[in-house]
């Protein structure tokens, strides 16, 4: 079940996740730096560090205009706007894995 609700977070969160600046590893986004390290646990690569802060932290927390950024979808605290938005269909997709046992 973890599994199933990890992989939908991900993939209902990708649309919102800001592409990012080329200093990320994967790809150089954001976006495409997510990692499932292990159950439970959602990662974005932090990139460097500015200001005592890192950069996907800054992108998480800090409301931003992303129109020109490469994704006009995104937005800041793109985990809770995925929850918000989602949830049902996360849901009804662990309720299916339930059910196949």
């Amino acid at each position: 079940m973890q599994k199933q609700i990890d992989s939908d977070c991900i993939r209902f969160m990708t649309p919102l996740v800001p592409v990012g600046a080329a200093v990320y590893e994967r790809s150089g986004s954001l976006r495409d730096s997510v990692s499932n390290p292990e159950p439970g646990v959602i990662r974005y690569a932090p990139g460097p560090i500015k200001g005592g802060e890192s950069i996907a932290r800054k992108a998480y927390y800090t409301p931003m205009n992303h129109t020109r950024s490469g994704n006009p979808n995104a937005t800041h605290l793109w985990f809770e706007v995925m929850k918000r938005k989602d949830r049902d269909k996360i849901r009804r997709n662990v309720a299916a894995v339930m059910k196949k046992g």
